[in-house]
């Protein structure tokens, strides 16, 4: 699977406007979990599983990440996170 650089180099870029204290190098759960605005900030608006990591936009205008939502209103609320993957029943 081929990795476009240019989508690494700006997920690590928004990650350092959300804790600019975090190293480029810190990628363990007890090393992130040191950096509490990060934490916070996942809290609110992340959705983390085994097999997936999803970030949804708040419309929250008191949020420090707070941008307006572009979608109609309605959309925008009727967006949630994908549910969790639920294993085949079947044993083939």
């Amino acid at each position: 699977m081929q990795i476009d650089i240019n989508i690494i180099y700006y997920f690590e870029k928004s990650i350092f406007v959300i804790d600019p204290t975090l190293k480029i190098n810190e990628t363990t759960q007890s090393q992130i979990h040191r950096h509490s605005v990060l934490i916070e900030f996942m809290d609110i608006h992340c959705h983390a599983r085994v097999y997936s990591f999803q970030i949804k936009k708040c419309n929250n205008p008191t949020c420090p990440y707070y941008k307006p939502i572009r979608l109609p209103s309605q959309k925008f609320y009727d967006l949630s996170f994908l549910p969790d993957l639920i294993p085949s029943q079947n044993i083939y």
